[in-house]
């Protein structure tokens, strides 16, 4: 009966751990994650894993990419936002951002905040000029616009006065007519007064008239019939 051949077990432990690996490499191949170049200036991606294949292009530092494969020897394929894919070893990606890149935006932004400060400082420093030198002129249209003010307020005050002599003047035109109407309404009663008194001193005349006439006669008739008594 024949024994069966088994490996040494140092041979066995690393046939386990390829194995093992090749496992982990495969899960890791088929959960994508997102990853940041290192913080080298630029990195080579290759058109396939190992330092002799051909470069394909060139990665910025902190370019974000997404993985899509590994293989031994520390290489993982990656493919950046702009759909281009290759190999890069892992020592050269990082799970946050870099450093350098963040720094160097911080400084960029830093860098144009200190030149909008002075554009700002520079325009601030312009208008005060220009209010010192239009100092004068708008002093000048203050007193302007107070010497158009009072002329205002002395219009319609002289506005106000027209229109109150325009009532009295109406009121004057009314009073003169009242005086008026009360003159010819005297002046009628005034003709009739003379009428009814020449009418009446007429009257009087010729009552007295005819009594003047008139008595003698009769004064006359009784002294005929008293001498006829007699």
């Amino acid at each position: 009966m024949s024994v069966p051949h088994r490996l040494p077990n140092p041979i066995r432990r690393i046939a386990w751990l390829a194995f093992a690996g090749w496992i982990v490499t495969g899960a890791l191949a088929q959960a994508a994650q997102n990853l940041f170049v290192s913080d080298q200036l630029s990195v080579e991606l290759r058109q396939q894993p190992g330092d002799g294949k051909p470069v394909t292009g060139q990665i910025a530092a902190g370019t974000p990419v997404e993985t899509v494969t590994t293989a031994p020897g520390g290489w993982t394929q990656v493919r950046t936002r702009a759909g281009q894919i290759g190999w890069l070893r892992g020592s050269q990606l990082m799970n946050l951002p870099p450093v350098r890149p963040r720094m160097d935006q911080a400084s960029r932004e830093f860098a144009e905040l200190r030149e909008q400060n002075q554009q700002l400082r520079n325009q601030a420093e312009a208008l005060e000029a220009a209010s010192l030198q239009n100092a004068p002129e708008l002093e000048r249209l203050r007193a302007e616009t107070q010497h158009l003010r009072d002329s205002l307020k002395l219009s319609q005050d002289g506005l106000h006065m027209a229109e109150t002599n325009q009532k009295l003047r109406e009121e004057v035109a009314s009073l003169r007519l009242q005086i008026q109407a009360l003159e010819q309404q005297t002046e009628r009663l005034t003709d009739r007064s003379r009428r009814d008194s020449f009418l009446a001193g007429a009257l009087v005349m010729i009552m007295g008239t005819l009594a003047g006439l008139g008595l003698p006669r009769l004064f006359g008739l009784k002294r005929a019939k008293r001498w006829d008594r007699w």
